[in-house]
């Protein structure tokens, strides 16, 4: 019987994993791995995919480059919390659109003591597809919930709420301090934002809800914000670092703003969409 078992185990080892593979993560044993980490920490080629099941993952992830499909079980059912220690998720440079992530929940992070930005996810110079996720819990200095930096990434039903964007103690109202972009922060790269949910979530400098900074364009469409506090807007802040520091330059910013109820800001001259209560 040891010898068996022992065969059996063996057996179960996954294999190599190529280019369009599936492999399974299941944190209850049913699947090729525990953790989502040790998923990836087998260096699957481009267009893998990896789905989740239900349950909670405690750990942060780094994909790099690497363009896979991750797909949880659904946002109500796969959490995945953070040590408190950095961004929950990691993605870039160099991820293109093949990198999706969908279906699950992202808590815990805090990354104001690493590089400051995205406390749930950071982007850098990447493309990714980010899908049906809710971002919770999360702290940064900039992009409490999401930071996309150099990045053409596309955002579509996101949930973001309870993340906070904080100013390093000693340098509130500096540049240095940062603290911009409650749920999302957007810097030097396109972003299409479609379906936004946020809420509750504060920034000690601009946009509790959304700040856009150096952007040579990009969209926010169907987006409610609500219930989100800054020092300087509350609901979406665009500005341009070019021009005096603190000025925001709705007009000149790029972005091109549809349908966005922002029960905290009046809709400033410029701007396309519409704002109310």
């Amino acid at each position: 019987m040891r010898w068996l078992g022992l065969g059996l185990a063996l057996l179960a080892l996954p294999s190599t994993v190529l280019a369009g593979d599936s492999i399974a993560v299941d944190a209850s044993g049913g699947g090729d791995f525990l953790t989502i980490s040790e998923a990836l920490a087998t260096t699957p080629e481009d267009g893998t995919t990896v789905t989740v099941a239900a349950g909670t993952y405690n750990e942060n992830i780094v994909l790099g480059g690497l363009a896979v499909n991750l797909v949880g079980a659904g946002r109500e059912v796969v959490q995945v919390v953070g040590d408190g220690t950095g961004s929950v998720v990691s993605i870039g440079p160099a991820a293109g659109s093949q990198t999706h992530i969908s279906g699950m929940e992202i808590s815990g992070g805090d990354s104001r003591s690493t590089d400051g930005f995205g406390g749930c996810i950071t982007v850098v110079q990447a493309d990714p597809v980010l899908e049906e996720l809710e971002l919770t819990d999360c702290l940064a200095r900039e992009g409490g919930g999401l930071s996309l930096r150099d990045s053409e990434a596309t955002v579509r039903d996101l949930v973001i709420h309870d993340c906070e964007a904080h100013a390093l103690a000693g340098q509130e109202g500096t540049d240095d301090g940062r603290g911009h972009g409650g749920a999302v922060y957007v810097s030097g790269g396109v972003a299409d934002i479609r379906r936004l949910h946020a809420y509750s979530n504060l920034a000690s400098g601009y946009g509790g809800g959304l700040s856009f900074w150096d952007v040579p364009g990009g969209s926010l469409e169907d987006t409610v914000i609500s219930t989100s506090a800054a020092q300087w807007g509350g609901g979406v802040v665009t500005a341009r670092r070019d021009l005096p520091w603190g000025c925001c330059c709705w007009p000149d910013s790029g972005v091109a703003v549809e349908s966005v109820l922002d029960p905290q800001a009046s809709q400033p001259e410029g701007l396309t969409g519409t704002t109310g209560e």
